[in-house]
């Protein structure tokens, strides 16, 4: 019915499909890794592709709250600042890993 009235469509598919889709399989799409607390995750492999220097894998995601003094800190907040920002919870900070 849409190509015969010329519209432009196309099935809608859900995360799921996404990970089962031939197209992204042959073409090394997604990963899989290990999360140090998250366990195994898929994601995506990186879009980049060279043909002298290969793209590697350097982190894994950062947790809720991972980088948050690291990000204040090269803002230029002082440690003062930031502890204070911490007594009152408003800088979440990860739990430890493992727990």
């Amino acid at each position: 019915m849409f190509d015969k009235a010329d519209i432009p469509a196309m099935p809608v598919r859900t995360l799921e499909d996404l990970l089962e889709d031939p197209h992204l399989k042959a073409t090394g799409f997604f990963t899989a890794r290990e999360h140090p607390t998250e366990g195994p995750i898929t994601t995506f492999a990186s879009p980049l592709d060279f043909e002298k220097t290969k793209v590697e894998f350097r982190r894994h995601a950062p947790r809720i709250g991972e980088d948050g003094e690291a990000v204040l800190r090269e803002a230029g907040v002082s440690d003062a600042a930031i502890d204070k920002l911490k007594a009152e919870k408003a800088l979440i900070m990860p739990a430890p890993m493992g727990s």
